[in-house]
């Protein structure tokens, strides 16, 4: 299918595979809960502000998988409708209105099908608690792309970045 990462040669026991700093995070302890939908706007606004920076970031964001027409029309009128006026006034603040324009109820509910289907939860190293949300758009949405986990990742909490980190369990 032309997606995931494939090995060109042995990879050694927890050996780095991918070391990527996030296109995206959103911290808090209710990312699934009642903060989801401010998570949510706060990722897509990320990622509106990413994209709009020529790159091979922006070019990693827009090759993202999205599936529109699988997701639920209902649901993406309704994440447009919300999220729109919320996403657009974060744009404005942090990268001006150049780039919020770009912000329409269509972009918003194709950026939240990228966000929906390459985000990875980020679990607190103790409790394994979901404290937070990423989508890692160069490499890390690459991994484990097809519901077969070939690694596991670890997030390096002395990295101010929040960079995600790529192990081989082999």
């Amino acid at each position: 299918r032309g997606r995931g990462l494939r090995a060109t040669r042995d990879i050694g026991a927890g050996e780095v595979l991918v070391r990527e700093r996030p296109t995206a995070l959103c911290f808090g302890d209710d990312v699934e809960g009642d903060g989801a939908d401010e998570a949510r706007d706060e990722i897509i606004a990320q990622l509106f502000i990413a994209a709009a920076k020529p790159g091979p970031t922006a070019t990693a964001i827009s090759k993202l998988c999205a599936f529109v027409e699988q997701h639920d029309k209902s649901t993406l009128d309704e994440v447009a409708a919300a999220a729109t006026p919320a996403v657009r006034a974060r744009v404005a603040k942090r990268a001006g209105a150049d780039v919020a324009n770009s912000v329409t109820p269509s972009a918003v509910a194709h950026t939240y099908c990228q966000y929906s289907l390459n985000a990875m939860a980020v679990l607190g190293p103790a409790s394994l608690d979901t404290i937070g949300t990423g989508v890692y758009a160069l490499h890390g949405a690459l991994c484990n792309s097809e519901l077969e986990p070939n690694c596991w990742c670890c997030f390096e909490l002395n990295c101010s970045s929040g960079c995600l980190l790529y192990t081989s369990d082999a």
